[in-house]
């Protein structure tokens, strides 16, 4: 047994270590929640998303096909008389004498305009005639070589849809560039036959 002072000697030791021991514990957690600043990761957060590029987005809209304008001016035969063109017309003319005379236009669009069948049956309808066949094109059409293309040409004779007088009509397409050009020339059958060759060398110069 220790005597009544020296319990309490050991009693007041162990108080004290327990109290200094608690101490230390308290200043550790303390530390560490000053390092989880919220401040230092909100301006961390900050930095970041200042560093990130940002992607800009950047539309690129192609150029429409250049279309010539309507007064422009190609070589014709002597004897062609420029008129004003219509709607999605490009140029006419007129030749021949007034009571035989003819009428050519020129025309182009981008794409095919549905085909060379789809735009011959066109063409066929305007004099009256029946449409015509895939199979039955070998014997519709001819081809000609100009300097820079190949023509599909086409020669019908019929009714005029508009005027229902006779008449003929001489028609070319020709693609170029990813545009298909329309030549065409209508009205009477023997102006039409005298300026054929003119025609064709026309539709050879004039895009």
């Amino acid at each position: 047994m220790y005597p009544l002072k020296t319990k309490t000697l050991i009693t007041s030791s162990l108080l004290g270590v327990l109290f200094m021991s608690g101490c230390g514990r308290d200043e550790v957690s303390a530390y560490r929640v000053a390092k989880e600043d919220p401040k230092d990761a909100h301006a961390g957060h900050n930095h970041a998303k200042e560093a990130t590029p940002v992607p800009t987005h950047q539309s690129s809209t192609p150029s429409p096909p250049t279309t010539p304008s309507s007064d422009q001016k190609w070589k014709t035969p002597a004897t062609w008389k420029q008129g004003t063109p219509g709607p999605m017309v490009l140029a006419t003319y007129t030749a021949g004498a007034p009571e035989a005379s003819v009428t050519i236009s020129v025309s182009m669009f981008p794409g095919d305009v549905g085909g060379t069948l789809a735009n011959i049956n066109r063409w066929r309808g305007q004099l009256g005639q029946a449409p015509a066949l895939e199979s039955d094109l070998p014997k519709l059409i001819q081809q000609i070589t100009l300097p820079d293309a190949t023509a599909t040409l086409v020669d019908f004779v019929g009714t005029n849809a508009k005027t229902s007088e006779p008449s003929r009509m001489l028609g070319a397409i020709v693609p170029r560039g990813g545009n298909s050009w329309f030549y065409k020339m209508t009205g009477d059958s023997k102006t039409v036959e005298a300026e054929k060759k003119s025609f064709i060398e026309f539709i050879g110069v004039a895009h």
